[in-house]
């Protein structure tokens, strides 16, 4: 016969009583009965976590029971969309980089009882967009922007007396640096945009002077002094001759211009002083 000990048995000594078909009876004991391991539920740690797509997590799992069950464990995901997300015999769970489930759930289930198991929640997140650092000198459109971004870039307005030149760059090759407003694609890498501005030139007219003096370049506007030269012996001064402006006074020697936004030409004119004759007197 077999004698059964039940895993619900508590008392580690039984006493057997046992009689023989020839009516000889006997008492058998049995002293230091080992309780059997009882598994009673799973807890995995953490129980939650976020996970950046292609990144990974390491999760434990603790059986709980009496008598020392045994730790082994099975690993399994639920509600990954990508094959390739997993989770290893160890725990090491990999979310795949393709990965579009927002929500995954793990589980530890015991393998002495296949009854109880564990669970963990997973919340799937984005990976960080990376940015790169546009600086703008000079003008609007600093900031941090990903690969590819189109940003608008706007020089300031120039300061009274100058004009905007150029961009300069450094990061990145401008299309038309001339441009005071451009649209820029964003490189994988920090760029910096100086806009350069140089004072407005003045635009100047000549005035030459024939027989005179006050030849030169003169802005529009400029007030300038003309002499005519000293005359010859025997010759007088009589007038200007005026080319590209009319003239208040044409008969002054020396006279005072308002230049034009155009070249002027003067021109002294002399006479000889006429000579008169005297006669005697009878």
């Amino acid at each position: 016969d077999t004698i059964r000990v039940e895993q619900t048995e508590t008392s580690t000594v039984l006493t057997v009583d046992v009689t023989g078909s020839r009516g000889q009876s006997r008492t058998i004991t049995f002293a230091g009965l080992e309780k059997p391991p009882v598994v009673t539920g799973v807890t995995v740690s953490p129980d939650t976590a976020s996970v950046q797509v292609g990144a990974t997590q390491q999760f434990t799992a603790e059986v709980t029971g009496e008598n020392e069950p045994s730790q082994a464990v099975t690993w399994s995901v639920e509600g990954a969309q990508s094959e390739t997300t997993a989770i290893s015999d160890t725990g090491l769970l990999t979310v795949a980089e393709d990965e579009t489930a927002e929500t995954i759930t793990v589980t530890a289930t015991s393998v002495a009882n296949e009854k109880f198991s564990g669970t963990a929640t997973v919340t799937v997140t984005a990976a960080p967009v990376e940015t790169y650092t546009l600086t703008v000198n000079g003008g609007t459109g600093s900031g941090d922007y990903e690969a590819g971004a189109l940003v608008t870039v706007t020089a300031n307005a120039p300061e009274e007396g100058m004009q905007f030149v150029n961009w300069t760059a450094d990061g990145m090759k401008l299309e038309d640096d001339t441009a005071s407003t451009l649209t820029i694609t964003m490189p994988a890498n920090a760029v910096t945009l100086t806009a350069n501005y140089e004072a407005i030139p003045v635009e100047k007219f000549t005035l030459t002077v024939n027989g005179g003096t006050g030849s030169g370049d003169y802005e529009a506007g400029a007030l300038v002094t003309v002499t005519a030269d000293v005359p010859e012996a025997g010759m007088r001064f009589v007038n200007w001759t005026a080319e590209g402006m009319t003239l208040e006074d044409e008969t002054a020697a020396t006279l005072t211009v308002t230049m034009p936004a155009n070249a002027v030409t003067l021109t002294a004119n002399y006479e000889a002083i006429p000579v008169t004759n005297v006669t005697g007197v009878k």
